[in-house]
């Protein structure tokens, strides 16, 4: 059965030291200069996690066209995804890929039927 009661933060260092995840070897205290940190240091380690999941976050929601990554939470990921395709198309890489386009040219008139070849 597990129960749970109110602590303070003081109160913690020694918790999680009786939980064995408090750090061998560092001061059982939550005061920063004790154990040689800086309230700078709080806010810099904070920043770098936000960087972290934003960078993690864009990486779920991106899709790669050729060498072009793009961020579908952008503001205009639809234009971002155009862009993309026509950088694609107009290069020469696409068309050696996939060679030339051969088209027959469509010579039926009004009420005359496709060929079964889509022609």
């Amino acid at each position: 059965m597990l129960n749970f009661r109110a602590t303070d933060v003081g109160a913690l260092p020694e918790i999680l030291k009786q939980a064995a995840v408090w750090p061998q070897g560092m001061a059982i205290t939550t005061e920063l200069p004790a154990l040689g940190m800086t309230p700078a240091d709080l806010h810099t380690e904070k920043r770098e996690q936000d960087k972290r999941e934003q960078t993690a976050l864009v990486e779920r929601r991106s899709i790669t066209f050729g060498t072009v990554d793009v961020d579908g939470g952008a503001p205009r990921p639809f234009h971002d995804v155009a862009a993309a395709l026509a950088a694609a198309f107009e290069g020469g890489g696409f068309k050696a890929r996939s060679g030339r386009a051969r088209l027959e040219a469509f010579t039926g008139g009004p009420g005359k039927q496709p060929s079964k070849r889509g022609g």
